[in-house]
């Protein structure tokens, strides 16, 4: 058995290399030309030898559409942005310090909208119950990239809110590539969403401290979305060590929360206090809970849905009965936990899941749920027990228990639960890939109940050649498929792509397939509907491609050659005789067979075309026998 706290996620990245990657993001994105309007100016501001010497004088002489470059240097004011002007800093090295003052930046009014352009600055020194850094409210949105915001305070632990950023009323504003550290409040530390539907993407949290809830972020009755974001070392004195949320429908896709992430009382990861918050697609991993929720806390009758997310490694710090669930604790409320893998919670009390109260009646259904110290539990005394729907999931190896409790014991191999090694391997973006070779084969593939594109998830696969999950769903957290992949072929050296699944996918364009260089790409696809009786051999691919103008390429006036490399343990039960290579067809929606050279010896089919679109490998199983392409030998 791994050690309980072995980490299976991705590295953390530290504080000054955070910083310079999201500077060089930053870079490349404004090494491209600023969109400026033909009557607008640009003011350049500096410490000394520029026309402004203060970003403020700038703002003053500027209107909408003009550019403000605001060179190196420290400058100790507070700033108002004005609608329609565009405020660059340059990252790391421009600093905008509040000294003690605050809120450091406004924004305010509906007048500002997204062409208000916030970047490159470094946000310091605020102080303010509100917004220390940065303030928005009355309907602005402005769009805020490359920012480090740090060491804002709230100044009261108790009653502050969003010493980084505080957003209120219906004000929508959009945040990327930025770094919030070292803010503190009383709660949402870095920020604090008061109903305001605010967009943060791709942006890092580290080491912000409330006194009270949501160490990084509180989220207050919104319809937010949490995006693509990395939470490391927040702290909360009691709820939400990354996340709080309040109420509200927020969507959180995609995020890391990981490391030491933590609650004085519960949620070391997220703590979700009503509503009904989507919680998908993420990395929940080593965060830690005085009390209840190690890695999630569910209470106060919400109904999340919490699907396709990894949950490993979080615990429970305190004793006793309240220290519950250090992967998940559900306490009097509801929702849909789905198709997530829960493992190695085994700190403190550990179990994988936790329910407990009489309005606690939760759906959970197709989750791996191994290695935890207690599977899924609730109470065995006092009377008031959950109801929980508990269906279609693996609990294994759990030593103190799989499934325990009032309305749980029993229901280890009944309503589609199993209790399997689900056979782990490692593959390119993880850990928890289930094994599913010929002699290795996981008991939750193919497990769950639904089909995967009914739960969304037939575009993630649990298999290292990256095949999408297709027809019934497997069991437990699903990865994203690998990446495509692109290259430019020219009329002078044509081009090779090479796309690698449990088949190898070789597309050879010619020189003379192009007049001028198109950039063409190819990935890895989502099924279509297939014939009865026929079975794919290998991934839907698709091939896209583009001219120097951004112009859509779908065919040439020469072919190209897709050439797919097969192995005899590929065919699983096709017919070798009836191989094709097919094109969806959007008109039809239907698969249309190609003529198709397959090699039996080497174990290859070869087609030739000069269309772009979406392709299989495909042919009949059974007694069904198609003879359509040329069988060379």
């Amino acid at each position: 058995m791994r050690s309980k706290w072995l980490f299976r996620g991705r590295l953390v990245i530290p504080l000054g290399l955070a910083a310079f990657l999201i500077a060089l993001s930053w870079l490349g994105l404004a090494g491209r030309s600023q969109p400026v309007a033909a009557s607008a100016s640009s003011l350049t501001v500096c410490p000394t030898g520029c026309p402004y010497v203060t970003i403020n004088d700038a703002l003053s002489d500027s209107v909408a559409g003009d550019v403000i470059l605001v060179l190196p240097g420290i400058y100790t004011e507070t700033i108002q942005l004005k609608a329609g002007v565009k405020l660059y800093g340059t990252p790391v090295l421009t600093v905008l310090n509040g000294n003690g003052d605050g809120p450091v930046v406004r924004a305010e009014g509906n007048g500002i909208l997204s062409d208000t352009i916030f970047s490159g600055f470094v946000v310091s020194g605020g102080a303010a119950t509100q917004g220390a850094g940065i303030y928005i409210a009355d309907g602005a949105s402005p769009t805020l990239s490359g920012l480090i915001v740090r060491n804002n305070s709230g100044g009261n632990l108790t009653e502050s809110k969003g010493a980084g950023m505080f957003v209120t009323g219906n004000s929508a504003p959009q945040l990327r590539l930025s770094t919030f550290f070292s803010n503190t409040a009383g709660s949402g530390a870095a920020i604090y969403a008061d109903g305001a539907p605010v967009q943060l993407g791709g942006n890092a949290f580290e080491v912000n401290i409330a006194g009270l809830a949501g160490g990084a972020i509180v989220l207050s009755n919104t319809t937010a979305a949490v995006y693509s974001n990395t939470f490391v070392a927040n702290i909360a004195g009691l709820s939400g060590g990354a996340l709080y949320i309040n109420g509200g429908s927020p969507t959180i896709d995609n995020n890391i929360i990981f490391g030491f992430n933590s609650a004085g009382g519960s949620g070391g990861g997220i703590a979700v206090d009503g509503g009904t918050a989507l919680i998908k697609h993420n990395r929940v991993v080593s965060n830690t809970a005085t009390q209840q929720g190690g890695g999630i806390a569910v209470s106060n009758g919400a109904a999340p849905t919490i699907h396709n997310n990894l949950i490993t490694n979080n615990g429970n710090s305190g004793v006793g009965v309240n220290s519950r669930g250090a992967g998940i604790s559900i306490n009097g409320a509801a929702g849909l936990v789905r198709n997530n893998t829960i493992a190695y919670n085994a700190e403190g009390s550990g179990e994988g899941v936790w329910i407990e109260g009489s309005s606690a009646t939760p759906t959970i259904v197709n989750n791996i749920i191994v290695s935890n110290t207690y599977g899924i539990r609730g109470p065995t005394k006092g009377g008031v027990y959950p109801t929980p729907e508990i269906s279609a999931n693996d609990v294994w190896s759990n030593p103190s228990g799989n499934m325990m409790g009032a309305n749980i014991a029993g229901k280890e191999y009944a309503d589609g639960n199993i209790s399997e090694d689900p056979l782990f391997v490692t593959g390119l973006h993880g850990y928890y890939y289930l094994s599913q070779t010929e002699s290795r084969y996981s008991k939750g593939v193919d497990a769950g109940l639904g089909a995967a594109a009914d739960v969304g998830l037939d575009d993630r696969t649990t298999r290292t050649d990256g095949l999408p999950d297709s027809d019934a769903v497997d069991m437990g957290y699903h990865y994203r498929l690998p990446p495509p992949i692109a290259t430019v072929i020219s009329q002078f050296a044509g081009g090779v792509l090479t796309l690698t699944a449990n088949t190898t996918i070789t597309i050879d364009f010619p020189a003379d397939v192009v007049t001028r260089p198109v950039t063409v790409t190819a990935g890895i696809t989502t099924s279509h509907p297939i014939s009865p009786g026929s079975e794919y051999l290998g991934p839907v691919f698709s091939i896209d491609a583009e001219d120097e103008e951004g112009n859509s390429v779908t065919g040439f006036s020469n072919p190209f050659s897709i050439i797919i490399h097969y192995d005899e343990s590929d065919l699983e039960g096709i017919d070798e005789n009836t191989l094709t290579l097919s094109y969806w067809d959007t008109a039809s929606e239907a698969w249309e067979g190609i003529l198709t050279t397959v090699d039996a010896e080497a174990n290859t089919m070869t087609a030739e075309l000069n269309h772009l679109t979406t392709f299989a490998a495909m042919g009949q199983v059974g007694r069904y026998r198609i003879y359509l392409p040329l069988l060379v030998r």
